[in-house]
């Protein structure tokens, strides 16, 4: 399986087959092509438990709520690629760490890539400098980001940015 399609009017019931992956490889690439619909305080962690899971590709064709459905979403640490478009919230779920410096980094240690396209409205993103295996980092069209990085430099030379990082490419 390498992709998941959420259709038109769905309900977060729907997530829960997600559950049964979690001996999923590779990577999966979740469609969400609808509306949500239903419950939105129902479980959380569809796709923690996804141990093997390397890459996980989100896209967005439909306006509204992607902060919840995103949230819901949380991938396991393992994780070592963040791939998501078409985001039309202000913020960002809790486990991207937003406002709580080096969070990202807890949350999701191993990333080696992350592409970030047309976030619509999202005003910040939280600190990927402290991503020590983080390779390529691309931000594609966000227009209304006011922050990449809110965390300062405090003159002390052991501080290294990005130590890995071999890829930057940003476009507005």
């Amino acid at each position: 399986l390498t992709q998941f399609v959420v259709g038109e009017g769905y309900y977060f019931g729907e997530l829960e087959k997600l559950l049964a992956l979690k001996n999923l490889r590779g990577s999966i690439r979740i469609q969400v092509t609808g509306k949500l619909l239903g419950d939105m305080e129902s479980s959380e962690g569809y796709m923690r438990s996804m141990k093997h899971l390397e890459v996980l590709d989100i896209a967005f064709s439909e306006h509204g709520n992607h902060e919840i459905l995103l949230e819901k979403l949380e991938p396991p640490s393992s994780l070592k690629g963040l791939i998501l478009a078409y985001y039309d919230e202000t913020n960002l779920p809790r486990w991207w760490g937003v406002g709580i410096e080096d969070n990202l980094a807890v949350f999701l240690p191993n990333l080696v890539q992350i592409d970030l396209g047309l976030f619509l409205n999202l005003l910040r993103l939280p600190s990927f400098s402290k991503l020590l295996y983080l390779k390529s980092l691309n931000l594609h069209w966000m227009h209304k980001l006011e922050y990449i990085e809110d965390s300062s430099y405090n003159g002390n030379s052991t501080d290294v940015f990005f130590p890995s990082l071999e890829e930057l490419y940003i476009n507005d």
